[in-house]
C-alpha cells in the first residue's frame, strides 16, 4: 500500500470518529461554529462538522441540590441562632443559562 493512502485513510478515521457527538440521557450539549451559537444537541447520537463546529457546554437537565452549610448569626437582641438551606434547581433553557447570563459584580 501506497504511504499516502495510509495517511489519507487515517486522517478520515479521524475525521469520522470527531464528527460524532453522544449526548446522554438528561444531558443537552451546545454547539458553536467558530465561536458563535449554531444549535444545541438532543439526547443520542448527533453528527457535528469536525473542524468547524464545536461543543461549547454540556449540561445536566436534571434537578440539582446546593446544601448550604449552617451558618451562625447574632440578632439585633442579642440571641444566637443557626440559618441552614437547601436550594433545588434545574435547568431549563441551556441557551439562556449558558449564554444570557450577566455575572454583575456590583450590588
Amino acid at each position: 500500500m501506497d504511504p499516502i493512502t495510509i495517511t489519507i485513510g487515517f486522517i478520515a478515521i479521524f475525521v469520522g470518529f470527531n464528527s460524532v457527538k453522544v449526548v446522554n440521557q438528561g444531558e443537552e450539549a451546545l454547539v458553536a461554529s467558530f465561536g458563535k451559537y449554531k444549535r444545541r444537541l438532543a439526547p443520542g447520537l448527533n453528527v457535528v462538522t469536525p473542524v468547524i463546529d464545536a461543543v461549547v457546554a454540556r449540561r445536566s437537565l436534571k434537578e440539582q441540590v446546593l446544601d448550604i452549610p449552617p451558618q451562625e448569626c447574632i440578632t439585633r437582641d442579642n440571641v444566637k441562632l443557626t440559618a441552614d438551606a437547601v436550594v433545588y434547581w434545574r435547568i431549563i433553557d441551556l441557551v439562556k443559562a449558558h449564554y444570557r447570563v450577566r455575572i454583575s459584580s456590583t450590588p
